[in-house]
């Protein structure tokens, strides 16, 4: 007991004369109410904010179309890796994948694939080995991944009439052989003149017309596509 009224209790430290034990108490009430740490939850898709089981359905069910281009073995691998909420390393595997067994994919699902790989955070590792995989060889109408090494960013105002930020570049990223429309990244530009690694927007837009017809959050990349595609489909 200290001379100002105060009780020291071991594990505590100084707590009021009195009222030390009700203290202790509620404390001790409090922790038992605590569940215990489990595992961390699997990570869903990233969304606009709006993430809903819904969302993370239709993604599982992409994985597995995705992991269904491979053979048994390998396809099995890559659904282990979206059970325990490895994304990342699961892309990896599926474009090794094609690469290695040499599965011809069409357009559109290569387009698919480097959505995918921007969501999780592995489209610049990913697009050099995406881009050689082999194409399905049928007239394929629809989507198309359009971005290569030497894709030279444009203006953000040459594409937005006032609704695409006008400080941010935009890079031409996936067409509509239909329709016309190219889904673009926005980027920022870095001091040292990179453009920022995650995009600020998704955009869509006809190329040679001054005006955007979707504006994107930067976490809302299957909705641009999903866009896209429906004005494709209505082509």
């Amino acid at each position: 007991m200290t001379s100002d009224g105060w009780a020291e209790r071991s594990g505590v430290g100084l707590v009021p004369r009195g009222r030390g034990s009700g203290l202790i108490r509620g404390c001790a009430a409090f922790l038992s109410d605590v569940p215990s740490r489990g595992p961390p939850p699997r990570r869903s898709l990233i969304g606009d904010g709006t993430d809903s089981l819904d969302r993370v359905i239709d993604e599982g069910t992409r994985w597995r179309r995705f992991a269904a281009l491979l053979p048994p073995a390998d396809a099995g691998e890559i659904l282990d890796c979206w059970d325990i909420g490895e994304q990342e390393a699961g892309l990896d595997q599926l474009v090794a994948g094609l690469l290695k067994h040499q599965v011809p994919i069409s357009e559109t699902v290569r387009a698919e694939i480097a959505v995918a790989a921007e969501v999780w955070g592995m489209r610049t590792a990913l697009a050099p080995g995406l881009g050689r995989c082999l194409s399905g060889g049928q007239e394929d109408v629809g989507l198309r991944l359009i971005e290569h090494a030497d894709t030279v960013p444009l203006p953000g105002s040459s594409v937005g009439d006032g609704t695409a930020p006008a400080d941010l570049l935009v890079v031409p990223w996936i067409a509509c052989t239909r329709c016309g429309q190219v889904l673009a990244r926005a980027h920022g530009q870095e001091p040292w003149g990179d453009l920022s690694c995650l995009a600020r927007h998704y955009v869509l837009f006809f190329p040679g017309r001054n005006t955007s017809t979707g504006l994107f959050a930067p976490d809302s990349a299957w909705d641009a596509l999903a866009q896209l595609r429906m004005f494709c489909a209505q082509a």
